[in-house]
């Protein structure tokens, strides 16, 4: 099963609809129901959904992070994070506004009325931006083989939808089938003349697939999979910031990034065998006591008592087996 899994309905590994493309108010509807019950449980299980809409193509998608995918967006976003604080703390002209980039958690990006349509809602894996601004600058999607085919769309729903407030979306693709490749693709604003003579803003990819990893987990020793992101980057021009005081960038190079990853493969895998439970060979207690499902408030006097009694007689029946354990051994 893929590392980041869409919800198994018809057809398989994706939700695309309904078949009648949602109108606006339909889709804030299915916005706030999604916010709502994230990470709430359904039936015993624990759910962190994202979603995409593109309203242009009247998709609507909604994904399960993995562990993995979450691990490696996390791992990502603290080494920009760390090289932010790195410069923050340089007394370098950069340092004032380094020290004001801000990783947005858990946002719901929608751009309405831009022009001629609507775009988003989305939910990036990972954002950055300045504590001033707006609109994150900085967008960053880490993506399976499924999500892969809609990453250039959500790049020019990024840029174009933000009117290039979102200056570099960052794709990390870290699950080719059959194969442990890993690559990387970025894109940015360009501003083009069209037939017609008249200036468009679009969303160029100026990194296509570069690889990292090869098929069977090595390091490509190739510098173009690197993250070069200047600190203009990070929405100088949305607070008005100088750009020639802006000399510092942050990097995280291939090898870097194949690190990055392979740590976040190892803590993923032991977290999945965490969830195995392994039988404690000595435990310091006699048995486990659990919550009451009945609140206590609503517990009937008889039903109180009986508790009690059931309590006091599995506290007896433990002090008796600690005796006789002590007993025997001695």
């Amino acid at each position: 099963m893929s590392a980041q899994q869409f919800l198994q309905i018809t057809p398989p590994q994706n939700l695309t609809g309904p078949p009648t493309p949602p109108a606006t108010k339909e889709m804030h509807m299915i916005t706030e129901i999604l916010s709502a019950t994230s990470g709430k449980p359904i039936s015993g299980i624990t759910l962190t959904t994202k979603h995409d809409y593109f309203p242009s193509a009247k998709l609507f998608v909604l994904r399960l992070p993995s562990g993995l995918h979450q691990k490696v967006g996390y791992y990502i976003k603290q080494e920009i994070l760390r090289q932010l604080g790195t410069i923050a703390q340089s007394g370098s002209p950069s340092a004032i506004f380094a020290g004001s980039i801000e990783s947005d958690e858990s946002t719901t990006l929608e751009f309405l009325d831009t022009e001629f349509r609507d775009f988003g809602p989305h939910d990036p894996d990972a954002s950055f931006s300045h504590f001033e601004a707006e609109c994150p600058s900085i967008i960053l999607e880490v993506s399976n083989s499924q999500k892969r085919k809609d990453l250039s769309r959500l790049a020019d729903e990024y840029i174009v939808g933000s009117d290039a407030r979102i200056r570099v979306v960052i794709g990390i693709d870290i699950e080719y089938k059959g194969s442990k490749k890993a690559s990387v693709s970025i894109w940015r604003p360009q501003i083009g003349v069209n037939d017609v003579g008249v200036q468009e803003l679009s969303a160029l990819q100026t990194v296509t697939d570069q690889f990292f990893r090869d098929d069977v987990g090595n390091l490509v020793p190739n510098p173009q999979p690197s993250l070069q992101l200047p600190l203009e980057d990070f929405g100088a021009e949305a607070v008005g910031a100088k750009l020639t005081d802006l000399t510092e960038s942050v990097h995280i190079s291939a090898e870097m990034l194949f690190n990055l990853l392979k740590r976040a493969e190892t803590r993923a895998r032991r977290l999945q065998r965490g969830k195995r439970r392994q039988v404690m060979s000595t435990k310091p207690w006699a048995r486990k006591r659990l919550r009451n499902t009945t609140s206590p408030e609503h517990l009937h006097p008889d039903r109180e008592a009986i508790f009690e009694e059931q309590e006091q007689r599995a506290a007896k029946k433990a002090m008796i087996d600690s005796v006789s354990y002590k007993a025997s051994s001695s």
